[in-house]
């Protein structure tokens, strides 16, 4: 079995390949669209991350979501600021370990924890 949640065409192809897969396999794709979410961009003024929380405390008191980041320091940066303020939030990123990977997902899960802050990229 392979997932993925970002491959294109090309990369989907070469994943194929790599893994010998017969002819027979079966795919299933959908749109990355989901009509639950939405996405809210925004310019970073100074005062940004006092902005986030003001945001989230008159917008979506007692929700759940994710703030994106560009580099694994600032998901750590942001979570820390967000849960200093009385946010439930964590950071989520490729170099976390694996433990805290999993408390992350697990409370997000049982609703312990509201705000995930990620990467957007892989590469940060």
């Amino acid at each position: 079995m392979a997932l993925t949640a970002t491959a294109d065409p090309r990369t989907a192809k070469d994943i194929v390949a790599q893994l010998h897969l017969k002819d027979d396999f079966v795919s299933l794709t959908s749109s990355f669209n989901r009509v639950n979410l939405f996405y809210i961009i925004r310019t970073k003024s100074k005062g940004f991350l006092e902005d986030i929380v003001i945001y989230i405390q008159n917008n979506f008191r007692g929700q759940c979501g994710i703030v994106y980041c560009l580099a694994r320091k600032k998901c750590e940066e942001v979570a820390e600021f967000l849960r200093s303020k009385g946010l439930k939030a964590d950071f989520y990123h490729a170099e976390a370990d694996k433990a805290h990977k999993d408390t992350v997902m697990r409370d997000w899960q049982s609703g312990k924890l509201s705000i995930v802050v990620a990467t957007v990229r892989v590469d940060s």
